[in-house]
């Protein structure tokens, strides 16, 4: 096999995990923020939308600053960035105390992990 070959297999799986660590979570989102103390139907509803949306809002900010970056100091560092990024966030999303860190952790994993 060709290691350009090969190399696009491991950004395929890379990516796929990547992506699914982060949205695996999201049927849970509702759970989660009524355990974090939301119990308003209207106020649950409100909050799984905003800490759902958040990251992909960012993103949709910072992935062109990171394409930048990445033409500048190079993609794989840009990859390595983003998937450390990402585990860090997945990590403080699980310590978030109240709705309000887990809507800052998620848009900041959203800024951080942007591809």
């Amino acid at each position: 096999m060709e290691l350009w070959r090969k190399n696009l297999y491991v950004l395929w799986g890379t990516q796929f995990l990547a992506m699914a660590g982060m949205n695996l979570v999201v049927p849970f989102l509702p759970f989660y923020i009524r355990q974090l103390g939301v119990t308003d139907p209207t106020s649950l509803a409100r909050w799984s939308g905003l800490v759902f949306a958040g990251p992909f809002f960012l993103s949709f900010i910072a992935t062109p600053v990171w394409g930048s970056l990445g033409d500048r100091y190079g993609r794989k560092m840009m990859v390595v960035r983003a998937l450390i990024g990402l585990a860090i966030s997945q990590l403080l999303i699980g310590f978030a105390q109240d709705v309000i860190q887990l809507l800052i952790f998620r848009v900041v994993q959203g800024a951080i992990s942007g591809f």
